[in-house]
């Protein structure tokens, strides 16, 4: 039986994929600390160890099949979407900066829709038998 939220057993992995967003963040906070203040290199430190949690899990994710790895790759994907999210709150000033950002975020995007594009679907057949187990249950 997958895991879902809705059964106890998957509300608790739901659980863990949160503890697990929330430390990550800690710990990247904590670490992007010790960074020297300009706020620019702050913001670039965290948004790229955000995203490169972010391509690691779509990367790890195409192998994985057991619903407890796929739940704890999870944690890794929503660790790195806290993290991209939480670079968006740090301060940067500058108006040259401010406008280096946009440019930052969009080279970002293609490179996650480049990523992406070259996964394999899962077979149709596949699709049908997944379809029909479901509709049984």
């Amino acid at each position: 039986m997958p895991l879902n939220c809705t059964n106890p057993a998957g509300f608790r992995f739901l659980t863990i994929i949160i503890m697990i967003g929330a430390l990550v963040l800690s710990l990247a906070k904590t670490i992007v600390d010790q960074i020297p203040e300009p706020p620019m290199l702050r913001f670039v430190s965290i948004n790229i160890l955000g995203f490169l949690f972010f391509l690691l899990s779509i990367y790890v994710g195409r192998k994985l099949h057991e619903p407890k790895s796929q739940w704890f790759n999870n944690a890794l994907s929503v660790s790195g979407i806290v993290l991209i999210l939480y670079s968006s709150t740090v301060e940067v000033e500058g108006a040259t900066k401010s406008a280096f950002l946009p440019f930052f975020f969009l080279i970002e995007i293609v490179v996650v829709i480049c990523v992406v594009k070259h996964f394999r679907l899962e077979p149709d057949r596949y699709i049908e038998l997944t379809e029909i187990q479901n509709n049984t249950t």
